[in-house]
């Protein structure tokens, strides 16, 4: 079981801890809790610049004072592997700091200062300097890839692919280039590979898996959001809870029923049965409200996905904006016959 030591890719620039425990202690307590793995991410800032560690962060490791980002890096990574734990380095985000909002530009394995050479520059060197030790066991290359929408620096933004062979987008591509370079340095690594939008959409790699150089590599990472998503970010993006949706289609549900006990009533009332053509113009007419509701509330759900995964809400979503609207349109021609 593998666990995650953040820290080093933050604008601290040292193991989240360093300034409350010493090194050693916080591993015995990982070993403690049954892991035998740990996921450790940086930055390509952190790498490039390797700065200075601000003694605040490393106040509870004296030895470490005045240390740049390296030599706390090591010093990590070696408390790690002494205790017989496996290490995975993790190149989490080109600048120092946060990863992973829909809005950033660090879902792309390059971003403005920092091209896709100097990433994989980054994978090649870290490669190598931890080549000879055997419990630096993997890299995962990139974290979080996702899609990158407006903003300034980039204009209309782009969408994550793969195996499309688009150089900018291409996030198949993108790792195969990668985890060659990486493996010609150390040929024991496991390579893994995130799925596309913040991990959670793997689906491409059914029909178009990665093939390295080297056989057998390749393992492929989830990150799963997707009941958050659905459940929490999704409805507020909208505006509209699951809470208010269940109202309105309820009062549409109470509004229908009404409608149809008054229609019944009046032609038990007046003991005729209506035409064959009412019947289907009332029904065509209900179908087509609930058709247009439904096509509405799918559209924004639709919109609202597309903040996080536009491929994935193109498969999951926008079929449904179409079904309902077919289903809109047959009640709408039906009503008008």
């Amino acid at each position: 079981a593998c666990t995650n030591w953040y820290g080093p890719e933050s604008i601290s620039f040292a193991f989240g801890g360093f300034e409350k425990r010493h090194r050693s202690e916080i591993v015995n307590r990982i070993s403690e809790l049954g892991f035998n793995c740990v996921r450790v991410p940086y930055s390509l800032e952190a790498h490039v610049r390797n700065p200075l560690v601000e003694d605040q962060f490393l106040a509870a490791n004296r030895d470490l004072a005045g240390s740049r980002f390296l030599d706390a890096f090591d010093a990590g990574i070696k408390s790690l592997t002494d205790a017989g734990l496996m290490v995975i380095l993790d190149q989490h985000v080109s600048r120092a700091g946060y990863c992973c909002h829909w809005s950033q530009d660090e879902g792309l394995w390059y971003v403005p200062g920092y091209p896709e050479e100097v990433w994989i520059d980054s994978l090649v060197n870290m490669t190598r300097r931890y080549r000879e030790n055997p419990l630096v066991v993997a890299f995962d290359l990139r974290n979080e890839v996702h899609d990158l929408h407006s903003n300034p620096k980039w204009g209309s933004g782009l969408m994550m692919t793969w195996g499309d062979g688009n150089p900018k987008t291409d996030w198949a591509a993108a790792a195969t280039r990668a985890g060659n370079r990486v493996l010609e340095e150390n040929k024991d690594l496991l390579i893994v590979v995130m799925a596309l939008c913040f991990g959670m959409e793997l689906r491409p790699m059914r029909s178009h898996p990665i093939r390295l150089n080297l056989p057998n590599r390749v393992v492929y990472q989830t990150h799963n959001y997707i009941e958050y998503q659905f459940w929490n970010l999704i409805p507020r993006d909208i505006g509209l809870t699951f809470g208010t949706l269940r109202v309105v289609l309820s009062l549409l549900c109470v509004v229908m029923a009404i409608a149809s006990y008054r229609i019944v009533a009046t032609w038990r009332r007046a003991g005729v049965r209506p035409p064959r053509t009412i019947l289907i113009m009332s029904i065509g007419a209900w179908t087509f409200v609930f058709g247009l509701v439904f096509a509405i509330v799918a559209y924004a759900v639709y919109k609202a996905a597309c903040s996080y995964c536009k491929l994935g809400a193109s498969i999951d979503f926008l079929p449904w904006v179409w079904l309902w609207l077919a289903i809109a349109f047959a009640g709408a021609a039906a009503s008008f016959c």
